[in-house]
C-alpha cells in the first residue's frame, strides 16, 4: 500500500509530498548490491492547472492529473548505486484516492 501526504509547498504552485509504503514481502539476495527503497520518501510537486509534476531533486519521477479526490498518473523513477534500479508503473496506473 502506498500513501501520500500532500502539504503546502514554499510557493502557491508547489506542494510537498511524503510518500509512505509498506512492504508485504521482500527477499534480498546477499551481496546483490540491491538497495531497497525507504519509507517515507520525500518529493516536491509542481502544480499547473489540474496537472501535478512530481520531482525528486531535479528529476521528474511522476506526471499526474488530479481532482479534489483523485490523483492518477505515471511513476517512473530510476537511480544508480553500483547497479541501476527502476521503479515504474504502466501509463496512468498509479491511482491515489483521498481518505
Amino acid at each position: 500500500m502506498v500513501t501520500w501526504v500532500v502539504t503546502r509547498g514554499s510557493s502557491e504552485n508547489t506542494v510537498r509530498i511524503e510518500q509512505r509504503f509498506t512492504v508485504s514481502s521482500r527477499q534480498l539476495v546477499s551481496g546483490s548490491g540491491y538497495v531497497p527503497d525507504v519509507s517515507p520518501s520525500f518529493f516536491t510537486g509542481i502544480v499547473s492547472g489540474s496537472r501535478l509534476t512530481v520531482m525528486s531533486g531535479s528529476r521528474i519521477v511522476g506526471e499526474f492529473s488530479f481532482t479534489s479526490d483523485l490523483i492518477q498518473g505515471t511513476w517512473d523513477d530510476s537511480w544508480s548505486m553500483g547497479y541501476t534500479q527502476r521503479v515504474y508503473t504502466d501509463t496512468n496506473a498509479l491511482i491515489l484516492n483521498r481518505e
